[in-house]
């Protein structure tokens, strides 16, 4: 049997005694100011108050038969779950945020092992979401092999963030259903069948602190969604929620419209009571009813890496939270232009990076493509497109990382590298490299005789032979005759035939 019981203090005015009386729209148990519910009984701005009791907001149940069977009494004060069915949750109207609650669990003998727990935060429609974010309590009351993992015996606390795409990911903790933490005592250790277990759990956007019978199971500090109580049950039958008290007070708590983990009232940038004139990204939508507050693509609730709240997390330190800063790491680029990206790897996106691609020059005064490749320098791991990195330039070469010429000598400083000469001396810059290795063979050759076409030319004397009408005129010598005769060109071809007699003799 799941107890409830939320402990306020109580005063003897009609308005301000805890009971909820004609006229009332809540009465938290005073008569104070800025705690939701104020002097008049009335709601503040900024704030929701609620009965307590099981009243439905909801019911939703993953895909799957048979469905379950949540039940409450007339007076709403009691819900009973009586089918063994997919994993579903019973949406109360009781907003957990800044609330401390006190409940029995019990559950009936039904022959049965598996899940009982609560949710917090779960928004209707959370199953199927992409962006659901809400936390889970469950306990299963013994090991159960689900083939491909195993749903493990014990209590755990968890943070689902997107969707579950099947039963067996709820049970098993894994994909969407990351486990934050397993109870202290109760790690291992399943419930027992008609056996009352008393819970306090104490929770806020930035903590949430569980104990089982007295003892501290779980006391998490992180950033936790704003929303109400839900009760949960994963393939099993028998569970029985009573609210034993207080009965009819009202428990108030501050609102996130948008869901971003910033309250309403803290969206009140101007501080004049009116919600609907701040609009920090001037895209008509008033920040509190907007999740992207500053419009620079990241979420508001994900602009808070190593907070427990956005307005916790200002990165470049100028006063001006991530969520409503435009530049989240002051380094000139708009965050709209940096996120979803982690140029050098390093593990921190470039909205927050200051040196988004690790070069040692920070983002700030990397404006600009120096090159002109189509990379700002920002992103771009060689900004003057030498052939050398802008870190190596900086800390290995020291050349100009904005001047692919550092020594002005006509050679690129990438390629004197290659080279083997110094990209900071511009007298080594010739056109090509001067092999000044060996040969790889330095014996003479075997054949030592000199090519044919060494031999001795005959001295024709210094007239060149031309062909004249039929014969030869040459300037004296071997096969030449000075007059144009038979004679002399018969001479001239015998020389030529025994000049290549010789020849093919050797």
């Amino acid at each position: 049997m799941l107890w409830l019981l939320a402990s306020f203090s109580t005063a003897h005015a009609a308005c301000g005694d805890g009971i909820l009386d004609s006229g009332e729209i809540c009465d938290d148990g005073n008569t104070d100011v800025l705690d939701g519910c104020n002097a008049s009984c009335l709601p503040e701005t900024g704030w929701e108050c609620a009965q307590a009791d099981f009243n439905l907001d909801f019911t939703e149940q993953m895909t799957g038969t048979p469905e379950a069977d949540w039940i409450l009494s007339g007076d709403a004060h009691r819900v009973h779950q009586t089918e063994n069915a997919a994993p579903s949750v019973y949406m109360t109207n009781l907003p957990m945020t800044g609330t401390t609650l006190e409940f029995e669990i019990e559950v009936a003998d039904e022959g049965d092992d598996d899940f009982i727990g609560f949710v917090i935060g779960y928004q209707e429609g959370d199953f199927d979401a992409l962006g659901a974010e809400y936390v889970l309590v469950d306990w299963k009351q013994s090991d159960q092999d689900m083939t491909t993992c195993t749903a493990t015996e014990g209590m755990a606390l968890s943070q689902v963030d997107g969707r579950i795409l099947s039963p067996i990911d709820a049970y098993c903790h894994r994909d969407a259903v990351a486990e934050v933490n397993r109870a202290t005592n109760y790690s291992a250790s399943g419930y027992e069948d008609e056996t009352s277990y008393s819970f306090v759990v104490e929770y806020d956007r930035d903590s949430i602190d569980v104990w089982v019978d007295g003892t501290l199971e779980f006391s998490e500090t992180g950033s936790f969604p704003i929303g109400r109580l839900g009760l949960y049950a994963g393939s099993q039958a028998g569970i029985d929620v009573e609210l034993v008290s207080p009965l009819d007070i009202s428990i108030c708590a501050q609102l996130d419209t948008d869901g971003d983990r910033v309250f309403d009232l803290d969206e009140d940038i101007d501080g004049d009571g009116d919600l609907d004139n701040d609009d920090t990204d001037g895209d008509g939508i008033p920040d509190y009813l907007d999740t992207d507050d500053d419009g620079d693509g990241v979420k508001t609730r994900k602009e808070q890496l190593w907070s427990n709240t956005p307005e916790e997390q200002d990165s470049d330190e100028d006063g001006i939270p991530d969520y409503l800063d435009d530049d989240d790491d002051g380094d000139g680029i708009p965050t709209f232009d940096e996120q979803g990206q982690d140029t050098d790897g390093d593990g921190t996106r470039d909205h927050l990076d200051t040196d988004d691609d690790g070069d040692s020059i920070p983002t700030i005064d990397e404006r600009g493509d120096t090159d002109g490749d189509g990379l700002p320098d920002w992103v771009d791991a060689d900004d003057d497109g030498d052939g050398l990195s802008t870190l190596e330039e900086i800390t290995v070469f020291g050349t100009d990382p904005k001047d692919p010429d550092t020594d002005g000598g006509s050679v690129w400083d990438g390629e004197e590298v290659d080279r083997g000469t110094d990209p900071l001396d511009a007298s080594d810059d010739i056109d090509e490299p001067v092999d000044t290795d060996p040969p790889e063979d330095t014996d003479p050759p075997e054949d030592t005789d000199p090519p044919v076409d060494s031999e001795p030319e005959l001295d024709t004397g210094d007239t060149a032979v031309e062909d004249v009408g039929g014969g030869y005129r040459g300037g004296g010598g071997l096969g030449c005759a000075s007059t144009t005769t038979g004679a002399g060109a018969l001479l001239g071809l015998f020389g030529l035939a025994l000049l290549g007699r010789r020849r093919r003799s050797r």
